[in-house]
């Protein structure tokens, strides 16, 4: 898979959070968004995203959250991070539509949605759109 880096060298590289339960689609997204410049630590599930977060969240500039998980559901998992930090810019994916996102009473700014299965470009356009 060939990839095009549309990361600003000259900017500082960005940190990225990515929480999914599938090892699968975690290893992909990261070695897709490493090639393309950009820094990424991962979480198997909501919890230890949650955990991350605490530890690390200074220095996480957008997280990348499954909407569908085991224990913590990706919603749940935005509310917490939401709590702890209330401009946090968060790309959820989901394979279901975003009905499920737009009915919460969260705010929804520095939020974006992405359908799987998404293109690679669309993932990199999507995070360029909402780093600081």
């Amino acid at each position: 898979m060939q990839t095009t880096n549309s990361h600003d060298s000259t900017n500082k590289r960005a940190n990225i959070l990515l929480v999914d339960d599938e090892p699968s689609i975690r290893n992909s997204i990261t070695e897709i968004l490493e090639l393309t410049g950009f820094s990424v630590i991962q979480a198997e599930n909501g919890l230890r995203a949650l955990e991350i977060y605490e530890d690390q969240g200074a220095s996480i500039d957008l997280v990348l959250l499954d909407m569908t998980m085991p224990a913590l559901s990706g919603l749940e998992t935005l509310h917490k991070l939401r709590e702890q930090n209330s401009d946090l810019a968060v790309i959820l994916f989901s394979g279901y539509d975003d009905s499920q996102v737009e009915s919460q009473p969260i705010d929804m700014s520095r939020i974006s949605f992405l359908k799987k299965p998404f293109k690679v470009e669309a993932l990199l356009q999507c995070i360029q759109e909402n780093l600081p």
